[in-house]
């Protein structure tokens, strides 16, 4: 989770009571795009080191704004012991067995696993779901979870087997000798044609897609000519993009996006799929097809319902007070993320909202548990294009929801004279910053 790093001011820090820490990584969304990155590249890898350079000399990337963003990685890395003078006289731990990273590398992929459309309720699989069948290469691919790094994961078929969930498999289209998007090929059509047949005598389809931007005439192609045939399709992305296609004309019942997880990639997704695990992650970014706005940030969906009762927002004096009340009002136990966001004075649009702090919190069924945020300096201020932070006085907007376009919003006035008690609380530290070991680093 992070916030929408749409201007080029620098992003507060997430964090509060009863959240978690984190690297804000849209900050460096900020930093790329005001130095030239293209929206369409990978957000948060590969910036150009010349052109961070060329944009703080000309004044498009403040250095303290630089500073602070790189002050959270480093902090991050300190934190994990990697600044230890030698790793190679630590003993290693007697629990990082080959049995725990695996088990860690499971929890962390089943954490990471977005379910995006579940209507109707496709998911969990259940022996109402029918006989399953798998189509696409993706699903048998081990490198594609990893990015393509050193060593093979485990596909969902192996996950499947692993817990001994009957299917069939068929790919779906011919095998492409490379990644580049491609036309309908001839052999396509022939697979598409194999697995529509498959899919007409089978309950549910899995749909699986690898790492790919936008939906190509083939995989387009594939999607509606199954639609047409069997309405009970689950899609799940694979690669680093969330896809949310349509298929004939109207959007998939059932859409799950998955990321490249890891080496237990499999095993997470059969878990996920079968209920073994419900689904708890949420879309680090909004999510657009076509040129038109679909997910928002923070959209995620589990297998239990939840509601938000309306927020209170007090002003102390140097933050400001919100409380809400969460619902489970599903049938089952689940896990929900209320995400708290704000709108400094003077800015317009859904643009200009972001994403300030987050509460990850499990629930039984019928359970309720109040919420309380406290939004300090970090939260409301911002870096101005001289390096400078200011929090500015005026009115702000607090929204507090499931995902940004879920939000119960409210309005508080902060004063002149708050703005500056709230800067002075932050004047002893050199920067705003997530990790307080190196706060004083200098």
């Amino acid at each position: 989770m992070h916030d929408r790093g749409e201007t080029a001011d620098g992003a507060p820090s997430i964090g509060g009571p009863a959240s978690f820490d984190g690297i804000d990584l849209a900050e460096w969304v900020a930093i790329g795009r005001s130095a030239g990155q293209e929206a369409g590249e990978t957000p948060y890898q590969m910036l150009a080191v010349d052109s961070i350079v060329k944009a703080v000399g000309d004044g498009r990337v403040g250095m303290r704004q630089l500073d602070d963003a790189v002050r959270k990685v480093l902090g991050a890395k300190y934190d994990l012991g990697l600044f230890r003078a030698d790793l190679r006289d630590i003993a290693p731990a007697t629990d990082w067995s080959a049995d725990h990273a695996r088990t860690v590398a499971l929890d962390t992929a089943r954490h990471a696993i977005v379910l995006l459309r579940n209507d109707p309720a496709l998911l969990p699989l259940d022996i109402a779901s029918g006989e399953i069948l798998v189509v696409g290469h993706a699903a048998t691919d081990r490198a594609l979870p990893t990015g393509g790094a050193h060593g093979d994961a485990a596909n969902l078929l192996d996950g499947f087997d692993a817990l001994g969930l009957a299917h069939s498999f068929v790919p779906g289209l011919a095998v492409r000798a490379d990644a580049r998007p491609a036309g309908l090929l001839d052999a396509d059509h022939m697979a598409i044609g194999m697995a529509c047949n498959a899919a007409r005598r089978v309950g549910t389809v899995i749909v699986t897609l690898g790492d790919c931007e936008r939906v190509g005439e083939a995989e387009q192609t594939l999607l509606d000519s199954l639609h047409a045939v069997n309405p009970n399709i689950v899609l799940i992305s694979l690669g680093s993009q969330p896809l949310d296609p349509d298929a004939r004309g109207t959007k998939l019942p059932c859409v799950l996006h998955a990321g490249q997880l890891g080496t237990m990639s499999g095993h997470a997704l059969a878990e996920v799929l079968t209920g073994e695990f419900a689904p708890r992650g949420r879309l680090p970014l909004p999510l657009t097809e076509k040129g038109q706005a679909g997910f928002t940030l923070g959209h995620g969906l589990g297998y239990s319902d939840f509601g938000l009762g309306e927020t209170a927002v007090e002003l102390s004096h140097d933050r400001i007070i919100v409380s809400a009340t969460l619902y489970n009002v599903g049938k089952r136990e689940g896990t929900e993320t209320a995400q708290l966001y704000v709108r400094s004075p003077g800015q317009n649009g859904a643009q200009a909202r972001r994403l300030a702090d987050f509460q990850r919190v499990s629930l039984m069924a019928g359970e309720t548990r109040s919420l309380l945020f406290e939004v300090g300096g970090n939260q409301l201020g911002h870096f101005r294009s001289d390096g400078s932070f200011v929090i500015e006085a005026g009115t702000y907007e607090i929204a507090v929801g499931l995902s940004d376009d879920r939000a119960h919003v409210s309005k508080i006035t902060v004063s002149t004279t708050l703005a500056r008690t709230m800067e002075r609380a932050l004047s002893s530290e050199p920067l705003p910053a997530l990790f307080g070991r190196l706060r004083n680093a200098g």
